[in-house]
């Protein structure tokens, strides 16, 4: 028997599966889901990633509770926020949630138009601040 823990992180919540292959089919189970990842600060809403990891946790210990081992963790996740770690790994501060206002300023302050966006890239740039793209610019502007 083959166990697969998969852990997917969408935008507001998360949960962990268990997949086990026994040869011929696939079961695929729950284990564990949870939310609230979001966490307010002075300045706006930040991803709690302590909450996040002691989640993905839960669900690792919670899928070894239906079988012996694990072999092999997939994590999905939206992708479109990131966190800053020094050259020793720290984290350097909470991220900024996708849904904080800075990307705003990002997105105002891109220096391309989103089909200028595509050409060069392939990417259908939304007519959003959902992307990690504005979120780095608002960063860059606002240091």
């Amino acid at each position: 028997m083959i166990n697969c823990l998969v852990v997917d992180l969408g935008a507001g919540s998360g949960r962990a599966m268990l997949g086990r292959f026994d040869g011929q089919k696939i079961d695929l189970s729950e284990v564990h889901r949870f939310s609230g990842m979001e966490m307010r600060l002075d300045d706006g809403p930040h991803w709690d990633l302590n909450r996040l990891l002691e989640e993905i946790k839960k669900g690792l210990q919670l899928a070894l509770e239906r079988c012996a081992k694990i072999d092999s963790i997939g994590v999905d996740s939206w992708g479109v926020d990131y966190a800053l770690v020094d050259a020793s790994g720290e984290l350097q501060a909470a991220p900024h949630h996708y849904r904080h206002n800075r990307s705003q300023r990002g997105y105002d302050a891109f220096p391309t138009t989103p089909s200028e966006m595509f050409e060069r890239t392939g990417s259908q740039v939304p007519q959003s601040t959902r992307s990690i793209s504005f979120s780095a610019q608002a960063r860059k502007i606002h240091r």
